[in-house]
């Protein structure tokens, strides 16, 4: 199951796994509520949080009613679609729905408002690196997804949509991702994306999650110089995309 980047329909991402893997056969690409925000005099938003979760809940009931063990189910998605399927991997839990078999993340967009910004963050260094520096640095994403009922400030300081934001209270924190001992979990990320810190921070609290005992539940993989969704980029940012794919894949067959 798929929770694409911002376009909401799916990415080559998925595509790649398909044509590469000898067990994943279909997948369910979730055609979520896009946030969206129109600004001016009558400025308003459609679709804030927690839409797209909702969206991205349905999908995964649905195909727990056709049938489908949850074991050979995969949650997966690139960027904010990243974010949701590491979102939707701690609900689950709460609400009495057994986990997928794997969660495989792509440049999730883990610190939407780019809090952990300053001298030496890869907000900075990567401003040059990242082609999606504008659309993170200009706060157009997070204004979009809180809607009137939060401030800026409320998105920044909250797990269900900046769990690798700097400020999100240790209360708030502690056992976020506890759920992830119950699957197996991949992380891609790329050394250039502006966004980097955020992911950095999620694998913190993630092995802090796991412990000792169940860190070896996540695989983390961190492609030097690599920009936001290279493994996307088929025959742009290759042989590391490819390569990239081919890691998926054999974590999804093991």
């Amino acid at each position: 199951m798929e929770t694409g980047g911002a376009d909401g329909v799916g990415s080559k991402w998925i595509h790649r796994i398909l044509a590469s893997s000898p067990s994943v056969h279909r997948a369910l690409a979730v055609e979520y509520r896009l946030s969206a925000l129109r600004t001016g005099p009558t400025c308003s938003v459609r679709n804030p949080f927690p839409a797209a979760l909702l969206d991205a809940l349905s999908a995964y009931l649905h195909l727990l009613s056709l049938g489908f063990t949850p074991s050979n189910i995969i949650l997966t998605g690139e960027s904010v679609g990243g974010n949701m399927a590491l979102t939707l991997a701690h609900l689950l839990p709460t609400i009495n729905l057994p986990m997928p078999g794997r969660v495989i993340v792509l440049s999730p967009a883990m610190d939407p408002g780019l809090t952990w910004f300053g001298p030496g963050s890869s907000v900075q260094l990567n401003q040059s690196s990242d082609y999606g520096q504008v659309f993170f640095t200009s706060q157009v994403m997070v204004d979009a997804i809180r809607g009137a009922a939060l401030s800026r400030e409320d998105a920044w300081n909250t797990m269900w949509i900046s769990a690798g934001g700097r400020n999100v209270p240790p209360s708030q924190r502690a056992g976020w991702f506890a759920a992830l001992r119950q699957t197996q979990t991949m992380i891609f990320v790329g050394g250039a994306e502006v966004g980097l810190d955020g992911v950095r921070t999620v694998r913190q609290r993630i092995l802090e999650d796991l412990g000792k005992e169940e860190k070896e539940r996540l695989v983390y993989v961190e492609e030097e110089d690599a920009p936001h969704n290279y493994a996307s980029l088929a025959g742009v940012w290759d042989p590391e995309g490819a390569n990239a794919i081919k890691r998926a894949v054999q974590f999804i067959e093991d």
